[in-house]
């Protein structure tokens, strides 16, 4: 879909928006802290395995006051009072804010220590890590590159690799465009993204070259947040500018904004290492990809950069984009519908209470939030360490919140239009499961999907119901052609294939967190089919272990010479080849310590292990048969090994799906 430029939302309302992040971040979330960065994709080691619950919920908002108007602050706190009572309730360490307007540092506050019993936090001094706000400086490397005639936007980025190319899985390439606004259709993986030492490190090159992941949708179709897509857009930087990413920001973005205590490098020069604050989320990996997210600023560096991305650098400071491409980078370049908020070149849209605004956010060591609100010439960047007491995003929300309050005046709630009539007849063909796509689709990752979902049904009142994880209802109410919003104003649109089914549905425009989208689910695709197969297989694993155990001890008691039939032995291994895979697969991600470098070795063994249960299983299948037909075994073992064997045939496509048959890592 060509970029367009959309209907933007009233204004941010604080409750939903939040819950709207945790569906399309906490995937993304759990991977920013894992790998030091990134979507969202919430929060331990990848959450190998089971299910991240996901919180879904859609925002927007109500309007307020224009720019530049009189508007009241919503309360007479300071903005340093709001900030230490934000922090200390939620059992943060270390803090600080930085707000931009005219060309001028409004507030510089800081909360905290850089480490127990260390200096207090000082913005121009305490160094924090941006995680993935380290893309929009990408995003305005490319752009100095565009600038220069040395890169085109809309130009097939394979014109400019050299390593490797970017397969032609889909007729339309992929380019610079797509890469900046997460609309390339890359997948995303995790694992070996990280390396635990310095010399771990391999060259951005040789890593993608090895890892880039595969394209599962053409371009501008739908926002799938990708860290790769921003590693490639830098390392096409590096290509075309004959210089590691690192050195070239450093050179054409921190010098000229005399950002001095901010860098790219991995591990950072001593000078900014020793100012860099304790993180409680446990040790911060290095980071292959690392243009998405290793960037570490002192929050008055950040302001430096907000600035200049206002137009209005900070005295000292020198332009790094001419006006033109400024301009450009901030605006719309994609929407998944020409009514809702989209995507600018490294920010997402959002709303400042009636107010066009632009923001980003990064969670990985330390949480952040970069916001723009380019009409006012206006910017804040928030950064603080993880919670003791709360969700890590929701000091970033709330204190967003009371910082656009406090400049624009408080909302007013937004009032959902009525159902459009007619609407009824037609409601069912949005209604289905869906299921966030901030996964991993082609390989062991995709586990960690399996509780992503989002479930949409027709109450009958003209309007659609989406229950998101565990939440209550929200009401949608249908405002355009496949467009609808919440009660609190919140932009859903839904997609169709080329058949006119819906296919997928996407959201945005949420105030402090990023957009994205659900691909729909086949009936044997959901959580609830998945899970149900997963506990049947639990249970008759654990009554095969507890029988064996006890037929053998009362065949040694009565000392009965009968030897088990063959299925009986191979439901056997079977039980003892899963148990050892979810004892190392288990193991694996306790002893990482919340870190996984690379693929575990036990991760491996776990998987060549299930790969041997699907061989064994195969077998099973005609020895119960046989002994079926021919009366071999007691009554009740013939029932057990035909429930197995019933379960077995069921596992291989079950495996097959959940990319578990073979080794895709």
């Amino acid at each position: 879909m060509a970029a367009a430029s959309g209907d933007r939302r009233e204004t941010p309302s604080p409750l939903p928006i939040e819950q709207m992040g945790r569906a399309a971040g906490s995937r993304r979330a759990t991977t920013r802290r894992t790998m030091n960065n990134c979507p969202p994709l919430t929060r331990a080691a990848i959450r190998l395995a089971m299910i991240c619950v996901v919180a879904f919920t859609l925002s927007a908002g109500q309007g307020t006051a224009a720019w530049g108007g009189a508007a009241a602050p919503c309360s007479s706190a300071s903005l340093d009072s709001i900030l230490q009572r934000r922090l200390h309730e939620a059992g943060v360490a270390a803090g600080a804010l930085i707000v931009v307007r005219d060309g001028r540092i409004k507030y510089s506050g800081g909360f905290g220590r850089e480490s127990p019993g260390g200096q207090p936090v000082d913005p121009a001094r305490t160094v924090f890590r941006a995680a993935s706000n380290s893309k929009p400086l990408v995003a305005a490397a490319v752009m100095q590159l565009v600038a220069q005639g040395r890169l085109d936007l809309h130009t097939d980025i394979n014109r400019y690799l050299r390593l490797f190319k970017v397969p032609a899985t889909f007729e339309a390439p992929v380019t610079l465009d797509a890469l900046l606004t997460h609309s390339a259709g890359f997948d995303d993986h995790f694992l070996g993204a990280l390396a635990r030492t310095p010399e771990d490190l391999v060259p951005l090159g040789a890593y993608l070259a090895d890892s880039l992941p595969s394209r599962v949708l053409p371009p501008a179709q739908r926002i799938i947040y990708s860290n790769h897509a921003i590693a490639l857009a830098a390392y096409v930087v590096e290509v075309v500018s004959g210089e590691d990413f690192a050195s070239y920001a450093k050179r054409h973005i921190l010098t000229p904004l005399e950002m001095t205590g901010s860098t790219f490098s991995q591990p950072p020069p001593l000078d900014i290492a020793e100012r860099l604050v304790d993180t409680r989320d446990g040790e911060a990996p290095f980071l292959d990809p690392y243009p998405a997210g290793s960037l570490v600023a002192t929050p008055f560096d950040m302001g430096h950069f907000i600035a200049g991305q206002l137009g209005s650098p900070l005295d000292g400071s020198a332009p790094i984009l001419p006006e033109t491409a400024r301009l450009t980078m901030l605006e719309q370049h994609f929407t998944p519908n020409r009514g809702m908020p989209g995507a600018a070149y490294g920010y997402f849209e959002s709303d400042a209470n009636g107010q066009p605004s632009l923001h980003h956010t990064g969670d990985g060591g330390d949480h952040s939030l970069l916001y723009l609100v380019p009409g006012a010439k206006l910017g804040f960047y928030l950064v603080y360490t993880a919670p003791e007491h709360a969700d890590p995003s929701i000091p970033r929300e709330r204190i967003a919140h009371d910082v656009i309050d406090h400049y624009f005046g408080c909302s007013r709630p937004f009032t959902q239009p009525p159902a459009l009539a007619g609407f009824a007849a037609r409601a069912d063909r949005y209604t289905g499961t869906y299921r966030i796509e901030t996964y991993s689709h082609a390989t062991i990752e995709k586990l960690s999907g399996l509780g992503q979902q989002i479930t949409v049904s027709n109450p009958g009142d003209g309007s659609l119901s989406a229950v998101l994880g565990g939440s209550q209802p929200i009401r949608l109410v249908e405002t355009g052609p496949n467009l609808f919003r919440d009660p609190d104003g919140a932009y859903v649109t839904f997609d169709s294939d080329p058949e006119g089914a819906i296919a997928a549905l996407s959201f945005t425009g949420a105030a402090v967190d990023d957009p994205g989208s659900a691909r729909r689910l086949h009936w044997w695709e959901t959580a609830n089919v998945n899970l149900s197969f997963i506990t049947v297989t639990g249970i008759l694993v654990l009554f095969r272990a507890v029988s064996g155990l006890a037929i053998g001890w009362t065949r040694r008691r009565a000392h009965e010479p009968r030897e088990p039939t063959i299925a009986w032995r191979l439901s056997g291994w079977i039980v003892i080849a899963l148990l050892a895979a979810v004892v190392l697969a288990g193991g694996s991600v306790v002893t990482s310590g919340g870190v996984i470098t690379g693929v575990p070795a036990g991760v491996k063994l776990a998987v060549v292990l299930i790969n041997l249960v699907a061989v064994l299983g195969a077998v099973l299948v005609p020895a119960t048969v046989n002994d079926v037909i021919h009366h071999r075994g007691h009554p009740w073992q013939r029932l057990l090994l035909a429930a197995a064997a019933a379960a077995a045939i069921v596992a291989l496509p079950f495996l097959a799906y959940w990319n578990l048959i073979g080794l895709r890592y």
